[in-house]
C-alpha cells in the first residue's frame, strides 16, 4: 500500500527548507533534488513495514528513528575535517620544522569559519554528492517517522525550524 499524503507533505517540508537551510541554498538543485528523491525513497520504504505485522512496524520505526538521531550531518562532517587537517597541519609543521606547513592550519580554520558563515566550504559539495544532509533534512525524516509511529498528531506541515536532537 501506498502512503502518498505523507510522502507529500515529507517533499513539501523538504522543499520548505531551501528557504531557510544556509547549506541547501548553497547546494546545486539537481543535487539537492537527488537527496530528496532518496530521503523520500527510504520513507517509502520504511512505511511499507506499516502493512505488516504493527509490532513489527513500531519496532522498525524505532530503530529507524534512532539511526536518524545518530546520523552525522554536513556540519559534523565539516567540524571533524576541518579539526583533522587543522591538527595535521600543526604536527606536520611542528615535526618538520617547515613553518609553511602551518598553511594548512590556516586553510582548514578559514574553510570552518567560511562554513559557519555562509553554509559553504570546500568539502561541502563533495560530502553532499556523497549523500551527506544537513540536520534540518534528517528531522523532516525524523519527524515523518515519530509522527507515523504517533509521537503526536500532525496538524499540517512541519515548521522548518523543528528540531528533535
Amino acid at each position: 500500500m501506498q502512503h502518498p499524503p505523507i510522502i507529500e507533505n515529507a517533499a513539501r517540508d523538504l522543499a520548505a527548507l531551501n528557504k531557510t537551510d544556509r547549506v541547501r541554498r548553497h547546494t546545486a538543485q539537481g543535487l539537492r533534488d537527488r537527496i530528496d528523491r532518496q530521503t523520500l525513497a527510504r520513507l517509502e520504504a520504511d512505511l511499507a513495514y506499516l502493512d505488516g505485522d504493527a509490532d513489527e512496524a513500531r519496532r522498525h520505526l524505532s530503530e529507524r528513528i534512532n539511526d536518524l538521531h545518530d546520523e552525522w550531518d554536513v556540519d559534523r562532517v565539516v567540524e571533524l575535517w576541518a579539526g583533522g587537517v587543522g591538527l595535521l597541519g600543526l604536527v606536520l609543521a611542528a615535526s618538520t620544522r617547515q613553518r609553511r606547513l602551518l598553511a594548512l592550519s590556516a586553510a582548514a580554520l578559514a574553510s570552518l569559519v567560511q562554513h559557519a558563515a555562509m553554509g559553504w566550504s570546500p568539502p561541502v559539495p563533495a560530502l553532499r554528492r556523497l549523500g551527506v544532509r544537513t540536520r534540518d533534512e534528517i528531522d523532516v525524516e525524523q519527524a515523518v517517522l515519530k509522527e507515523v509511529r504517533g509521537d503526536w498528531e500532525r496538524r499540517g506541515p512541519l515548521p522548518v525550524t523543528v528540531a528533535l536532537r
